[in-house]
């Protein structure tokens, strides 16, 4: 009779060990199977991100072409120009567009946003300008047609501020329209002069139209093209931006210096107002003197 009540319980101990086995056994598959699916979505991950940098890195150098490598010779005139995107790629622009002669034709643009969606719009840009800057066109004119293209070709959230200017060394005057891009800055004996004659932003608004405005440039002149990124580069410590006056003095500080010269010294100002923190956004600066 003890035999026959051990029985019931030898048995009751075998399902309960191999029950736990299963247990055990399928905890171990299911560990083994979430941590197989981990890897393999992080080596996916990895996959793609290696992609991604190969993509910025050929959008970075493509672009890095498209912008002047040398800056070009201009009667009256010496030039330097940067930019610098925050993120590998950006929307900032800066060209020039021979005109004959004794003319040349400065651009100044800032597209919005950033990355690569911007710098696909800036590339576009650069070349509907160069399509569009015929020497006979008004600045304005170059303004409109431009609008025309790039409000016919893009998604109506993108748009560009743009400065863009013809230069006649001949009689030393520069003719520009300005479509709600950052005042760029004469500076010169009588103080600061702001060149804010134009209209709306490129691509906003199919009707857009703009005005033209001519200045003449003194030998000693300095003429400020810069973007957004050097006036609203922010302190660590309390946020203030480098703002239009700081601007204004550092590029004075340094008129005694080659135009490449004074250049690089007001980027190491911006660079030494922000500190260590990354850039915020794009950092474009062209300087323009007269001789």
């Amino acid at each position: 009779p003890l035999f026959a009540l051990a029985r019931p319980t030898a048995v009751v101990w075998i399902v309960a060990v191999n029950a736990l086995i299963a247990v055990v056994t399928g905890l171990g598959l299911y560990t083994y199977e979430s941590l197989r699916r981990q890897v393999e979505a992080s080596y996916a991950a990895l996959r793609r991100r290696e992609a991604l940098d190969r993509e910025l890195a050929l959008a970075r150098d493509v672009q890095r072409e498209l912008l002047p490598r040398t800056m070009p010779s201009a009667r009256g005139l010496e030039i330097a120009g940067v930019s610098l995107p925050a993120i590998g790629v950006g929307g900032d622009l800066f060209d020039f567009v021979p005109a004959g002669g004794d003319r040349i034709g400065i651009v100044i643009a800032d597209v919005s946003g950033k990355g690569l969606p911007a710098a696909l719009l800036m590339a576009g840009l650069q070349t509907g300008i160069r399509s569009v800057a015929e020497p006979d066109r008004t600045p304005s004119h170059v303004l409109r047609r431009l609008n025309t293209l790039v409000h016919g070709t893009t998604p109506s959230a993108r748009y560009a501020t743009v400065v863009f200017a013809w230069w006649d060394g001949a009689r030393g005057v520069l003719s520009y329209s300005n479509a709600g891009h950052f005042p760029p800055m004469r500076l010169s004996g009588a103080g600061l002069e702001r060149l804010d004659v134009g209209g709306r932003p490129i691509g906003m608004f199919d009707d857009s139209t703009f005005d033209d405005a001519e200045i003449t440039l003194a030998p000693g002149d300095d003429l400020v093209l810069f973007t957004d990124g050097i006036l609203e580069a922010p302190a660590p410590d309390t946020g203030e931006e480098f703002g239009e006056q700081r601007l204004a003095a550092a590029v004075r500080d340094r008129r005694g210096l080659s135009v490449d010269d004074a250049l690089e010294g007001v980027l190491d100002e911006v660079r030494a107002w922000t500190g260590d923190q990354p850039p915020h956004d794009d950092v474009t600066l062209v300087l323009v003197r007269s001789r």
